[in-house]
């Protein structure tokens, strides 16, 4: 990453890139657990991105799936200095289930028509929020 920032920089290049550089490290945090830091990452990346280009709709299905996913999440107690309990981060404090489903619509809207992954992972996000049950015929 560095190196790709380095060469942005040098051939004066950064602020066309800048949207996917922050959604390349927001998935490098998000792959590490590094929970905080993506959500800022895929935050920036979507700001700095034109309303629905890909960056915009990869950056705020990321947010949503993270969020998901530390929603679900069990609420250990922590111990402090331990390897795992600092890779494992609780929801933000204003991530309420309220605004998770409307961050999880939005995904999902911003996916419709985009065919290949992002439609497939908006398809997720869907069935990880959606409040109906199906029943097999």
């Amino acid at each position: 990453m560095n190196v790709l920032i380095a060469h942005t920089l040098t051939w004066d290049v950064f602020d066309e890139f800048s949207a996917r550089i922050a959604l390349h490290h927001a998935h490098l945090a998000h792959s590490l657990a590094k929970s905080s830091e993506a959500l800022g990452y895929y935050t920036v990346a979507s700001t700095l991105s034109e309303a629905g280009s890909f960056v915009d709709v990869a950056a705020t299905l990321g947010r949503a799936e993270l969020l998901i996913g530390l929603s679900a999440q069990p609420q250990a107690s922590p111990t402090h200095g331990s390897v795992e309990n600092d890779a494992i981060s609780s929801p933000p404090a204003n991530a309420n289930n309220e605004e998770l489903l409307a961050l999880s619509s939005r995904a999902v809207r911003l996916t419709k028509g985009m065919g290949g992954t992002l439609e497939a992972a908006g398809k997720v996000i869907q069935g990880a929020t959606s409040t109906e049950i199906l029943k097999a015929k």
